[in-house]
């Protein structure tokens, strides 16, 4: 399997060059998501997010595991739906219509994409 460089300080540096020129285009919401488990590790992301004041951030995976849990506490969803496999295709499902994507994964492991070329 290929592997991606997916420390810290190198996502700093793929969301300093993939934001960079996009100040004064407004807002930009990224929705955060992630298969990573580490709480420590996502903090982390989060807060390099915070470093762009004009960027804000939804957390996909907090809100996907809030539905479910919501759904399964009232009965309204079984629980063989309490799985990662369902909160991903809740996930997916709400991603319809965005304007840029920046990922790193074994797939998608660019360093940088000029956003500000995207919008």
């Amino acid at each position: 399997l290929n592997d991606c460089d997916t420390r810290i300080d190198t996502v700093k540096e793929v969301l300093s060059c993939s934001l960079s020129n996009t100040e004064g285009m407004g807002n930009i919401i990224i929705l955060l998501k992630s298969d990573e488990l580490d709480e420590q590790y996502r903090e982390d992301v989060k807060n390099l997010l915070n470093d762009f004041d004009h960027v804000q951030f939804l957390d996909m995976d907090y809100l996907a595991r809030q539905v479910v849990n919501e759904a399964l506490e009232s009965g309204k969803l079984h629980y063989m739906y309490d799985n990662n496999y369902f909160l991903f295709g809740i996930e997916q499902a709400g991603i319809w219509d965005v304007k840029f994507a920046l990922s790193r994964d074994r797939y998608h492991c660019v360093d940088c994409t000029a956003v500000a070329e995207l919008l």
